[in-house]
Formats: structure tokens, sequence, C-alpha cells
């Protein structure tokens, strides 16, 4: 089953023959992935960063994604175009950096590189598998008519994440609001197409439609790339607002699910 940007698939439809609903207590694979290009130390990178931090950012947006729906990472792969030493060693570096900060430092990670191919350009691939019970808040559908749909963050994409990691939503602010189930609904990263987009997106999954707020419509800050998953849609009861204004900065009211 695809949803948003991730795939979830039950231990039930995995392993048919022998394993029931009951054994498997309708546990999920959840699966997101994410690309990095032209970011790091090499001649042609068109952003120039550190590798681990490359690595840093890139493993984010799937660690992200699995931690909006509740999900929890086990395994990582990372695929790098590029050589082992010194590429790939410092993306190593990096992975490792962002599990610790995510709070899952020993989470199995394995990958492959470039070793028969000079490269000139960065560039890197990131598959991450977490798991989920179902029945224990798995995040997905959980919309109704009448959420409020807010926008937790200003987006930040390419230097600007460099320059401003420190204001970049955290593992600690997904908790926070996974914490409180009766107010937040959804929670959902922002890609590459802003966070209107994202809205439809939820509202598309939920079976509703995204009526957004006409002050907002024509703002580029809602409109724009989030990069690494700096900023989030987050939808939810009439009481949502001041929870969010309460707890975070830079929270925008976008519109309402119907």
């Amino acid at each position: 089953m695809k949803y948003r940007d991730l795939t979830l698939l039950s231990i039930v439809e995995l392993f048919p023959v022998g394993l029931s609903k009951q054994t498997a207590g309708e546990e999920y694979l959840v699966f997101a992935c994410d690309s990095s290009a032209s970011i790091g130390e090499k001649v042609n990178d068109q952003l120039a960063s550190p590798n681990p931090l490359t690595a840093q950012t890139a493993l984010r947006v799937p660690l992200v994604e699995l931690r909006a729906v509740n999900a929890e990472p086990v395994l990582a792969f990372y695929l790098v175009n590029n050589e082992m030493n010194p590429t790939g060693l410092a993306y190593q570096e990096g992975f490792q950096a962002e599990l610790d900060r995510a709070g899952f430092p020993h989470i199995q990670v394995n990958g492959s590189t470039e070793e028969n191919m000079v490269t000139t350009m960065s560039a890197l691939g990131i598959v991450l598998m977490g798991k989920a019970q179902n029945t224990k808040g798995l995040w997905i559908r959980r919309v109704v008519s009448g959420d409020r749909v807010f926008q937790l963050k200003r987006p930040r994409c390419g230097q600007a994440v460099l320059d401003e990691m420190d204001k970049l939503v955290s593992y600690q602010d997904i908790d926070l609001l996974l914490s409180r189930p009766d107010l937040v609904h959804e929670i959902c990263p922002i890609g590459s197409k802003g966070a209107l987009n994202e809205a439809g997106q939820v509202a598309d999954c939920n079976q509703l439609s995204f009526k957004v707020n006409p002050q907002v419509e024509g703002l580029s800050i809602h409109q724009v790339s989030a990069g690494p998953a700096t900023a989030l849609v987050v939808v939810g009861t009439d009481q949502l607002g001041s929870f969010l204004k309460e707890n975070f900065d830079e929270v925008y009211e976008l519109g309402v699910m119907v």
C-alpha cells in the first residue's frame, strides 16, 4: 500500500502462509527513501557541503517521514554513487550522527559504493525501513472533515539548511506532536512542491478536500521546497492551533479539511 511518499506492507501480506493476523499483530513494514545529488565536496557539486553533513540531511528525510506516521526505524540502506574512501567513510560518519540525533543509534546499516568509475559529483540514495503496529497507532487516515491544517516551520532549502540547522523541525518536535493524538491527526513532512501541495495530498489520502485560507494562497513560503524535511504540515482539531503556537515558533494556518 502506498501512502503519500511511503510504502506500507503488512507482515500478513508478506508471509500469507502459516502466519495469522493474530500472530503477526497487524505489524507493518514501512519504507521511505530519498536521494541527494550535487551536494558535497566534489569538483562538480553545485552546493558545497561537508560530506558528513550531506549524509545527515539526506538520511533526515526518510527518518522524519517514518517518525511522522509513528513508525520505528529498524534498517537503513545507503547507495553511495562515489568511492568508499574518502566519501563513503565520511557519509558513514554522518549517518551515525543523524541516527544518534534521532534516538536510534543501533539500527542496522548496509550499503554499496562505486569503486569502478571516477566520479566528479556527489550522489547518494537512502532506503529506510521501519516497523509499526497498526492497532497501536500507525498514524495514517486519521484526518476528518473540519480538521485544521497548519504549517510548522518556515521551509529551508540549499544553503539556508546549512546556515540554519538549529531552526529545522527536530525529532523532539515530532515526538511532542505524537504525544498529543487528541489534538494531532496527521503529520506530513513538506517536500519539494511545498506545503499547500502536501496539504492537498493529505486530503486525497483521507478522501477529503483541502480548502486553503485565502490569506496564504499566494504566498511563496507555502509553495516552495522545504529541502530535507525542514518543515511539516500538521492537521488536527480546532484546539491544535493554540497548542502549536504555545510550543513552536513559525506556525502558519493554511486552511481546513472538508
